[in-house]
């Protein structure tokens, strides 16, 4: 039986990262007055990632950890005008690491109870 605390959980966990960035780009493109499409399409990408996270596949890490590295090379492009925003692209690797491993863990679980 599935505990559904626990279900709440992962889902709070893998969609939070995603449903922030949405709200952040919707304020600052409310604000700035223009659509930026290119962070529409990484943030979908980020609700794909947690979809598949969601439904129990480990791949579902792959779309958030190659926008943390599309972020830490974009950092270093040379007309870098403003703060270092590399730490971005290591925290959204950092969380869909953990993310992915703690779907690993839940299948592992899974798989010993059958």
């Amino acid at each position: 039986m599935k505990d559904p605390i626990a279900s709440a959980f992962s889902k709070i966990l893998y969609y939070f990262l995603p449903v922030f960035f949405a709200t952040l780009t919707f304020f600052i493109s409310f604000e700035m007055r223009e659509f930026p499409w290119l962070w529409w399409g990484f943030i979908l990408l980020l609700f794909l990632g947690s979809y598949l996270l969601d439904k129990g596949k480990i791949l579902g890490i792959i779309p958030g950890v190659l926008l943390g590295i599309y972020v830490i090379l974009d950092d270093f492009k040379p007309p870098r005008v403003g703060p270092s925003v590399a730490w971005i692209g290591i925290v959204l690797i950092i969380y869909y690491v953990i993310c992915g491993i703690c779907v690993f863990i839940k299948n592992r679980k899974e798989a010993k109870n059958i």
